[in-house]
């Protein structure tokens, strides 16, 4: 037996360049991929549902994308870092301030993301009260227009650039909350979503539709979802996101990769069964 797994689609939802050769050449490579494996195997409920639709004489499964339970077990092992971490929110943020971190790219592979930036810009901008008293940090690469976005911003900002996976993790660990930025597709649920769930922080996400990340944020209980296009207050809806949480109940075991090894290893076991 053989099992196919899709991290991303390749049809539906490709991240990809468009264009009518590329698209042939995705479905031809899709096809000949699909047609020798025996279970498919995708990280969202729509890529699933989509191969059920296109594919329906194969057997399709879930295997989201998770974190790894050692890489936050290790954290506090290092009194260096820890040390590089207390010294870049000292010169940073600043104190007593309510810190809002975003790590990782925005729209560097889905541009309609970067659209949920401009959002908040334009949501702080026009919303002092909410503004006040909150630092947003930025940790990883951003495009020149995102770049350019943050130019506009009236409220306390730092970008940091690029910096090493445990001083992230650090970092990332120390938020009070924790930003998601998504935009237009249905299966984005990114692999910063999983390692935001690990630390225990609060997850705003702003997001252009209703996705996969939005859909775990629910089912966890791990933090509420802003639409762009929603009719009422953006304002409001932020005050109320970045409010300390009165939901107590998180269950993200599903996403701890140990849980999915599990669960990757009944299916191969199976396959080589029979």
């Amino acid at each position: 037996g053989c099992l196919q797994d899709f991290r991303d689609g390749l049809v539906f939802e490709p991240l990809g360049k468009p264009g009518g050769l590329r698209e042939w050449m995705r479905k031809l490579i899709e096809r000949r991929v699909v047609a020798t494996a025996n279970l498919i195997t995708s990280v969202s409920h729509p890529l699933v549902h989509d191969f059920q639709q296109r594919y329906p004489d194969k057997v399709t499964a879930m295997l989201p994308n998770g974190y790894d339970p050692t890489d936050f077990a290790s954290l506090g092992k290092d009194a260096a870092d820890d040390t590089r971490a207390a010294a870049i929110l000292a010169r940073h943020v600043p104190a007593g301030a309510l810190l809002i971190g975003h790590f990782g790219r925005i729209g560097a592979s889905d541009g309609s993301a970067s659209k949920s930036l401009d959002y908040l810009v334009d949501t702080l901008n026009e919303s002092a009260e909410v503004a006040a008293d909150k630092h947003v940090m930025f940790v990883g690469e951003l495009t020149k227009s995102e770049l350019a976005s943050l130019e506009r911003a009236r409220f306390s900002f730092s970008v940091l650039g690029q910096l090493e996976r445990t001083l992230a993790l650090r970092l990332m660990k120390r938020c009070d909350k924790l930003l998601l930025l998504t935009g237009s597709r249905a299966s984005c649920a990114t692999g910063k979503l999983f390692e935001y769930l690990a630390t225990g922080a609060d997850i705003v996400c702003i997001s252009g539709v209703r996705n996969e990340a939005t859909a775990i944020l629910a089912e966890t209980g791990a933090g509420q979802t802003l639409l762009t296009g929603q009719e009422v207050s953006g304002g409001d809806a932020l005050r109320k996101a970045l409010s300390p949480s009165t939901d107590a109940h998180r269950d993200i075991a599903a996403y701890s990769k140990v849980v999915q090894a599990e669960k990757l290893g009944r299916w191969l076991s199976k396959m080589v069964q029979t």
